[in-house]
């Protein structure tokens, strides 16, 4: 409502005002998101906003807040629109989906791979208007698409909750004040409680007696199958888990939000294999290399596998060269646009900008499937970027990475 747009300003004038009392430098981003109805919550019977009434309140919070020098991030609102869509369609969605993957839709939850036209284009194919699934609301009389759907939360509580909500009524935790009745509990095997302090869990993994403050190793990992859309920042997460849960010691980060060192070299584009990829990360204790590698790629099976782990005195990224190993259509379409002068694709680049990647700035060499190409410390070539711009991709390609001279390592 436009209430909550204005609240939005004054909350935000507020923070800043604060923040300025305690330091005349003090800057402030905030990020809005647009409102998604969503299944089996209490708000599933309610529309969702237009496009259009979405970009026009996204323009003028971005407007107002400018004035109040007050940093603006906002969820694009097409990815939106199809999430709605999703969050709750009914079986007709499906062919809507299967249009959209042969469009060539695929990683769309990262804004640079999100195509709206292919989108429209998905509900057009199926005489679908995308707007009557986003603007749709229900009564609770309706029969749901997924009421055949139990998820032990009762349809007459979200209803309940859908009434308070518009009364601003507050619901009690029922763990500290009173049973609310929402249907899943049933007091037996079923119910609610409260945690309890435990004691850490230690490993069991042996580590060799070190009096090194700071330790680095390299892992050689692979990353195929289902690994193969972990971002970067997912890998990281993963190997950070798994390592601590295995009982290895990092060093963190200093700062508010601490995290364990660690740096991934070179790090792929979603939807590409890898077979040697490097991972440093900095210990407090040496470990057993061996078996912290057996115990990790036991735990781990979505294709992400540690090949070797080795003791490093020091590491300093500089430049590679990869090679890159294409199935028979991907090199013939390489070739064919390299012949034809094609060497090279547009991108936004992170602020929206865009940026223009030769192909022959980064090409070594090219021949039997597989192409060599330097990665420094402008980049590299992202091979789906190329082949998606020319529209030559497609989710069945593969692409395999492998790098083959690394000069980072001492």
């Amino acid at each position: 409502t436009d209430e909550d747009i204005e609240s939005i300003v004054k909350l935000t004038s507020e923070l800043k005002k604060r923040g300025k009392s305690v330091n005349k430098n003090f800057t402030l981003t905030i990020s809005i998101s647009n409102f998604i109805p969503k299944a089996f919550t209490p708000f599933q019977w309610f529309r969702q906003a237009s496009r259009e009434y979405l970009l026009e309140k996204q323009e003028y919070l971005r407007k107002t807040l400018r004035k109040m020098h007050v940093n603006t991030k906002f969820h694009n609102v097409e990815q939106s629109i199809i999430e709605g869509i999703l969050s709750r369609g009914d079986k007709n969605v499906a062919n809507i989906i299967e249009s959209a993957y042969r469009l060539g839709c695929i990683l769309d939850e990262w804004k640079e791979h999100f195509d709206f036209n292919k989108w429209r284009s998905a509900f057009n194919e199926n005489n679908v208007s995308y707007t009557e699934y986003l603007n749709r609301s229900f009564d609770f009389s309706d029969e749901l698409p997924w009421d055949n759907i139990n998820v032990g939360v009762t349809k007459n509580f979200l209803f309940e909750e859908y009434k308070r909500s518009s009364e601003l009524l507050n619901t009690y935790n029922c763990a500290k004040v009173r049973c609310n009745n929402c249907g899943i509990c049933d007091f037996k095997g079923i119910k609610n409680t409260l945690s309890t302090k435990t004691d850490s869990i230690v490993s069991n993994v042996p580590y060799k007696e070190s009096t090194i403050e700071k330790i680095l190793y390299k892992i050689h990992f692979e990353k195929k199958e289902g690994a193969i859309f972990l971002s970067a920042l997912d890998v990281c997460r993963l190997f950070s888990i798994l390592l601590r849960s295995l009982g290895v010691r990092f060093i963190f980060s200093k700062g508010f939000h601490k995290l364990p060192r660690m740096n991934y070299l070179y790090p792929l584009p979603l939807g590409i294999e890898g077979e040697n990829e490097i991972l440093i990360i900095e210990l407090e204790k040496s470990l057993n290399e061996e078996e912290v590698k057996l115990l990790f790629n036991k735990k781990v099976s979505c294709g992400l596998q540690i090949k070797d782990i080795s003791l490093i005195n020091s590491f300093k990224q500089e430049s590679a060269i990869a090679e890159y190993r294409l199935d028979d259509n991907l090199f013939n379409c390489f070739k064919e646009l390299m012949d034809s002068n094609n060497s090279y694709y547009k991108k936004n680049n992170k602020k929206g900008y865009l940026k223009v990647v030769n192909i022959n700035n980064y090409l070594v060499d090219y021949g039997h499937n597989k192409v060599t190409v330097k990665i420094d410390n402008n980049g590299s070539i992202n091979f789906i970027d190329f082949f998606k711009y020319w529209n030559y991709y497609n989710v069945n390609s593969l692409i395999t990475r492998e790098l083959i001279k690394i000069n980072q390592m001492e």
